[in-house]
């Protein structure tokens, strides 16, 4: 009224440093996989797309009767089991809230030190069991993508991008993250979305 430009209120940012989160991460996908059994809860949630054919391996006492292969029994008079690999290389998105609500918390870490944690330990933790890990931060607007890979540096990045104080900030916008991303994704594609949903 009198010419005065509202203020603008800046809120600072608190993150977790590069080497705590890959620290923490570590710490906690090892008890992940050991403790909790990672690996078998994830095998029997998320299977794959069937199974390959690998090889013939001659039968050895305690085998699955049912894979004997009958075919190279009659030729060889010698049973025979088949092996099979699973096809499972899906690509694991993280979909991560950076926007105003994650930059505060009332705990020893705010909400978005958890979800850096969080984040880098399930991508560590994917990466360790063969699929790819990719990550989509998003706020007002979607603000950087990570492609989906197969290399331990997608799960380095994702720890060094979450521990940058500039990715945080903007209000939340779920349909620019709608619009966006979500329709690109394939059957293969497996999102995990880490947000506080405010």
């Amino acid at each position: 009224m009198f010419g005065l430009k509202p203020a603008t209120v800046e809120i600072p940012v608190s993150t977790l440093s590069f080497k705590d989160i890959v620290r923490r991460s570590i710490i906690n996908v090892w008890k992940l996989v050991d403790v909790l059994k990672f690996h078998l809860i994830y095998y029997k949630i998320i299977t794959g797309k069937g199974l390959e054919f690998d090889r013939l391996r001659e039968y050895v006492e305690g085998d699955d009767a049912t894979r004997i292969d009958w075919n190279s029994f009659a030729r060889t008079t010698k049973p025979f089991v088949k092996i099979f690999k699973e096809e499972r290389m899906l690509d694991v998105i993280f979909i991560v809230d950076v926007s105003n609500t994650m930059i505060v918390g009332t705990t020893e870490l705010i909400k978005n030190e958890y979800a850096s944690v969080l984040t880098a330990t399930l991508a560590y933790a994917s990466y360790i069991i063969g699929d790819k890990v990719g990550m989509v931060c998003f706020a007002d607007k979607v603000k950087l993508i990570i492609e989906p890979s197969l290399s331990m540096d997608n799960v380095l990045e994702i720890a060094k991008v979450l521990s940058k104080k500039e990715i945080y900030g903007g209000k939340k916008n779920w349909d620019s993250l709608c619009e966006t991303v979500l329709g690109t994704f394939t059957p293969d594609t497996f999102v995990i979305l880490i947000s506080d949903y405010i």
